[in-house]
């Protein structure tokens, strides 16, 4: 999360959102009667003799809207917002009607309220402080995978293919190069700058790509590790990757790798008959009325399995407010796939609660 300017005295707030956890934070904060300022499109019909009826011109339109409802869409990484316009830079909408805008990530936003509470800012600073990730490509002779991790989410890319195959492939040759070029250029059109990026894969492709990428892309030396001991490439490599004990180790402060140890300790529990733990969101609700959630584990699945929206924002409302720690974890991801399996939340409780 960017934070372009917050200032709780006048209760307001720019952020630039950059992932979908950061949506997230966003959708906890702005309530009914918030001020929400930011740009959507809106398409114009146009006019004239010789134009198509349904030929239409999208444009940019900057507006303030009076929240009235609020609701996010975490497939498709957006937060929508509804509500009546009080002030728009286009005369073919006017104040007053009721609109809905679209805020996606890399989308500065502006969030203005009566009041502002403790827990909105400690959500905002959370999540400015949570920048940053890794990066690992999964590569061989024939084909190398992407998948960028930040904070408990991970975005997997298109795998590239080299076009090459047999035993006379060499990565010093002309085509070699142009299919390090093609992943040096993937890397350059992603979010990468100030990750470490871990190379893995067979053979010894991932170390001389290594050397390829640290003399051609500045911003990468001295961030650029490889991992050994693994044998596939591809997005198959990637998640491979995420298991490997060298890439835990190397990435132990990293928030995907605390909810993987949150998630081991909870089935630790399970297994032990230790009852300081809750399966489910009905388990781990009312725990979190009691001020007992330690830590909490909520899967991107959760409103998949009947959890409603608003439930589950007063759930991590009421974890943080105890002091408890929320990890939203992706559903691709290992640990997020059996959070989904296990009921959507699973949570470590600082004590036993009784009734289940």
């Amino acid at each position: 999360m960017k934070i372009h300017r917050l200032n709780p005295k006048i209760g307001l707030a720019q952020v630039t959102p950059e992932d979908v956890e950061d949506l997230w934070r966003l959708r906890r904060i702005i309530a009914t009667q918030d001020l929400v300022a930011g740009e959507t499109t809106r398409e114009v019909k146009q006019t004239g003799d010789y134009v198509r009826p349904d030929k239409g011109e999208r444009i940019r339109v900057k507006m303030v809207l009076r929240v009235a409802k609020v609701s996010l869409d975490s497939t498709l990484a957006r937060l929508r917002v509804t509500g009546k316009i009080v002030d728009v830079s286009e005369e073919f909408l006017s104040k007053g009607s009721f609109h809905s805008m679209g805020i996606i990530l890399d989308q500065r936003i502006s969030v203005r309220k009566e009041k502002w509470s403790n827990l909105d800012t400690k959500i905002l600073r959370d999540g400015e402080s949570e920048g940053g990730g890794f990066a690992i490509l999964a590569v061989d002779r024939r084909e190398a995978g992407l998948g960028v991790a930040r904070g408990t989410h991970l975005h997997i890319y298109p795998t590239l293919e080299s076009g090459e195959s047999g035993k006379f492939y060499s990565e010093r040759g002309k085509k070699g190069e142009s299919y390090f070029g093609r992943v040096r250029d993937l890397l350059r059109s992603t979010s990468i700058s100030g990750l470490k990026l871990f190379i893995a894969g067979p053979g010894p492709t991932k170390t001389t790509l290594a050397n390829f990428l640290t003399k051609t892309i500045k911003e990468l030396e001295g961030k650029v590790e490889t991992v050994g001991g693994l044998d596939l490439s591809g997005e198959d490599g990637v998640y491979m990757a995420l298991r490997s004990p060298e890439l835990k180790n190397a990435i132990q402060d990293s928030k995907i790798a605390q909810a993987t140890s949150v998630l081991e300790e909870s089935m630790r529990r399970v297994s032990t008959d230790d009852r300081k733990v809750a399966l489910s969101f009905r388990n781990a609700d009312r725990a979190a009325d009691m001020g007992a959630v330690e830590a909490a584990l909520v899967s991107d699945k959760a409103f998949e399995l009947k959890v409603a929206e608003e439930d589950l924002i007063k759930f991590l409302n009421s974890v943080e407010s105890s002091r408890g720690r929320i990890y939203l974890v992706d559903s691709s991801t290992d640990v997020g796939s059996q959070v989904t399996a296990l009921g959507g939340i699973v949570a470590l409780l600082r004590y036993p609660v009784d009734g289940w």
